[in-house]
């Protein structure tokens, strides 16, 4: 940490991951692990020529496990919380989609408003064909619109086919919840 004149410590930048994992999408590419990696490899290929903080490993990772991006809001999920309250002016967030952030525009607006506008933190989206796109710029603005668009249309179709299929089930007498044996 870096001392001030007046002894008040300043710790330099960090890069920090968040993940938000759902239980029904465990089976699948959207494991914390995969996250985590996808993350990871985004910053390694794109450190140097952005100048990214040192990565401090898998401790500087929040991991949200079967929370819902369409009925909780960031700042409501524990770990969302926990981010909120250690990131620091300067910090680099890295995300592997948009949609780990929340399923509804106005929430991954308001969201990635608060940690680039308020809080003056980077946000990267670690998933755009190998760059790490920061949504604090100009077009990483252009794109935030249209990905927060993409994964509320995404949550609605999700939530759609689920109805369609609890309803396909139980007119069929077989059980809706839970999984197959």
């Amino acid at each position: 940490m870096a001392k001030t004149s007046k002894s008040i410590q300043i710790r330099e930048p960090m890069t920090w991951c968040y993940i938000r994992q759902s239980l029904s999408r465990v089976e699948q590419r959207h494991t914390a692990d995969f996250q985590y990696d996808e993350c990871y490899q985004s910053w390694k290929a794109n450190y140097q020529r952005f100048g990214f903080p040192k990565w401090a490993g898998k401790q500087n990772a929040f991991v949200d496990v079967d929370t819902s991006g369409r009925k909780t809001r960031f700042e409501e999920r524990t770990e969302g919380k926990r981010l909120l309250a250690k990131v620091r002016e300067g910090d680099h967030l890295f995300v592997w989609r948009i949609d780990r952030l929340g399923r509804r525009i106005f929430d991954i607006m308001d969201t990635v408003g608060r940690l680039v506008e308020k809080m003056q933190v980077r946000v990267h989206v670690a998933n755009l064909g190998g760059q790490a796109m920061d949504l604090g710029s100009v077009a990483g603005k252009c794109v935030l619109m249209g990905l927060s668009l993409a994964a509320e249309i995404e949550g609605e179709a999700i939530s759609e086919r689920t109805r369609a299929t609890h309803a396909y089930r139980k007119s069929a007498g077989l059980p809706v919840c839970g999984r197959p044996p």
